[in-house]
């Protein structure tokens, strides 16, 4: 059953609905949450009543058609939480990432650095590791 479907049906009690919807997720679970906003993942239980399938590897299926150079697995695709992005099961970000919260983002790893830009192609610029 497919989360609207179990919203219109009139055997659901507000009480049902109010459990799921006070969830930060849908009941349904990702291994890896943080590689696809939120809305994605409600809008996959909502629309086919199971998770999201569009993380392979890491590395976002494309939905439209993109340059080479964007799926490159150089510069591999992150979801930007308030925790920044994870790379390497390390958390990264700066003051210019925080401004894409919600959005997705590129990203490569240098040696000692790691950068960042927009699906576009505008730099975010240097990310810096959070402590703790």
């Amino acid at each position: 059953m497919t989360g609207l479907e179990l919203f219109n049906n009139t055997s659901t009690t507000a009480e049902e609905i109010a459990d799921i919807v006070s969830q930060p997720c849908p009941p349904v679970l990702l291994i890896e949450c943080d590689k696809i906003s939120c809305q994605e993942c409600w809008l996959a239980w909502l629309i086919k009543g199971e998770p999201i399938s569009a993380v392979i590897e890491g590395v976002f299926v494309p939905q439209k058609e993109e340059t080479p150079e964007q799926t490159s697995l150089e510069w591999p695709r992150r979801f930007v939480s308030v925790l920044g992005v994870s790379v390497e099961d390390k958390r990264y970000g700066s003051q210019e990432l925080a401004k894409h919260i919600g959005e997705r983002v590129l990203v490569k790893v240098k040696p000692i650095t790691v950068f960042a830009r927009t699906i576009e192609g505008i730099d975010i610029g240097e990310l810096t590791p959070y402590q703790g």
